[in-house]
């Protein structure tokens, strides 16, 4: 009984060991996704969800940063294969010279592009989604001419190929339970599968898949509460789709709208590179596979979905009326935006900024706002022109600034040296002059009346004028002279050529 059941044990060892090697052979190969964006569009945060990581691990200063993400079975957790991330700060030349290390003639078989586009500015979608894809188109133009070799063309056209039919065998799953509807008819050998029409899969010479991800669509609500008449209108934000999925229908790529927001759309998303990645070859038998099991949505303008060989051009211009301006810009316009020909013909960033406007930008102009030189006037010839102007005016003439006008019934006058009310002579020695100057007479054949100022009290000595024969009896009085400042003047005069006649008199007196 003991050898045998030593030598079962011995079987179970080696059982266990054959399964395990047979689990190794059936792993799959690792991939590589290379995503492209600008600065500040969002990467890091995808790329967080793609790998479980948190922000931190994302190294954001690198040139050319890697990161690595676990595909693991959703059944039994195991992990089956790995990715690797690659992705660059924006698209400065510096960085995309880097990324020849990433597209090469030995990865580009298991490479899926994603680019990823930012909802804060969709005034850019056009200009970034041409700029990354015509860095590929130019990068693939010249790996073939450094690779001059059949092999290299072989690769290519086989990657046509297979994305050709991908999009041709590609059908909706029926239901969320029908799991393997897509894959079974991608691994079947369809002899005669239906045509795509003439907008499909125009431009994609590389084969290469793509992946358009619009992320921060959390972004169109709050925009369409603050400025309901802006880019976020309903229109616009159906004509934007629309845009979008004529030119990813020319490279036969998916779409997807992402927000922190809605971490579905992000899990989507997630799903859907799996999925473009680890896809079953026609003719194959793959024990594992990553079927996409989510319906295309087009109706959920922060959520739309739109998987890579669903769409077709009736489905796009179904969407809304008005497809004219969309087709401008997908067919000539998008040609145009591709190609360094300066010519008189509309870019597709032009005709699509024309409706979706930068509103830091001057949308009256297409040429950029430029900054004019103030160039100041003479001042001789400033002061020319307005000279008959100023000169007709009298309230212009800085010299009545100093005028003072004339007061009537006030304690003051205008003098030489400036104002003098009653204050101005209530000093001791005036009054002492003034009490001299009642009891001498000061001209024989004038009779004057004494004048005794009521010093102490606020009356103007303007108001007390001395009663003389010249100015009584003997001058009439004219409407002129009645309250007027000329009739308040002599009389101080008077007063002051008396104080000053007293005091001489006043003098010789004592002496």
């Amino acid at each position: 009984m003991q050898p045998t059941e030593n030598s079962a044990n011995k079987e179970n060892i080696w059982s266990s060991i054959l399964d395990s090697v047979s689990n190794s052979q059936s792993r799959l190969p690792s991939k590589t996704v290379l995503l492209l964006g600008e600065q500040s569009s969002g990467k890091s945060t995808f790329i967080s969800h793609l790998t479980g990581n948190s922000l931190e691990h994302h190294h954001k200063d690198l040139g050319l940063s890697v990161d690595y993400a676990d595909v693991r079975d959703a059944a039994d957790d195991e992990v089956m294969a790995r990715i690797s991330i690659y992705t660059i700060p924006n698209s400065n030349k510096t960085y995309t010279d880097l990324i020849n290390l990433v597209i090469t003639p030995q990865s580009i078989s298991d490479l899926l592009v994603v680019i990823q586009l930012d909802w804060e500015k969709p005034w850019n979608f056009i200009d970034d989604l041409s700029r990354w894809i015509s860095w590929i188109d130019q990068h693939i133009a010249q790996l073939k001419k450094n690779n001059n070799s059949h092999h290299f063309e072989l690769q290519l056209q086989e990657l046509q190929s297979k994305l050709r039919r991908y999009l041709e065998n590609y059908t909706k799953p029926s239901s969320i339970t029908d799991t393997n509807s897509a894959v079974a008819k991608l691994a079947m050998n369809v002899e005669d599968p239906p045509p795509l029409d003439n907008n499909t899969l125009t431009h994609n010479q590389s084969g290469i898949p793509l992946f358009i991800v619009c992320h921060k669509s959390d972004v169109i609500e709050k925009a369409q509460n603050i400025d309901k008449d802006g880019w976020s209108t309903d229109d616009n934000i159906e004509w934007i789709q629309q845009v979008l999925r004529g030119i990813a229908l020319k490279y036969g790529a998916g779409i997807a709208y992402t927000s922190v927001n809605k971490p579905d759309t992000l899990t989507k998303a997630r799903e859907y590179i799996h999925h473009r990645l680890f896809q079953p070859e026609t003719n194959s038998h793959a024990p594992r596979s990553f079927p996409f099991n989510h319906r295309a949505i087009v109706v959920e303008k922060d959520a739309v979905l739109i998987p890579a060989g669903w769409d077709s051009w009736g489905k796009i211009t179904a969407l809304r009326d008005g497809i004219s301006a969309t087709d401008d810009i997908i067919s000539d316009g998008w040609d145009n935006q591709l190609s360094n020909d300066e010519g008189s013909q509309p870019k597709a960033s032009k005709l699509y900024q024309d409706v979706i406007h930068d509103p830091t930008k001057n949308h009256h102009s297409t040429q950029p706002t430029e900054l004019k030189q103030a160039v100041a006037e003479h001042e001789t010839n400033f002061l020319a022109k307005h000279f008959d102007s100023l000169s007709k005016d009298p309230q212009r003439d800085p010299r009545n600034t100093f005028k003072q006008t004339p007061k009537l019934d006030t304690g003051f006058s205008s003098g030489i040296v400036g104002p003098m009310d009653s204050n101005s002579l209530n000093l001791p020695s005036v009054e002492r002059a003034m009490r001299t100057d009642a009891n001498t007479q000061l001209d024989d054949d004038v009779t004057t009346t004494p004048y005794k100022p009521k010093l102490g009290h606020n009356h103007s000595l303007s108001h007390s004028q001395p009663f003389t024969p010249s100015s009584s009896t003997n001058a009439p009085q004219s409407h002129s002279n009645q309250g007027t400042p000329s009739t308040i003047a002599p009389s101080q005069h008077e007063v002051l050529q008396n104080f000053f006649q007293s005091l001489l008199s006043a003098k010789k007196t004592d002496g």
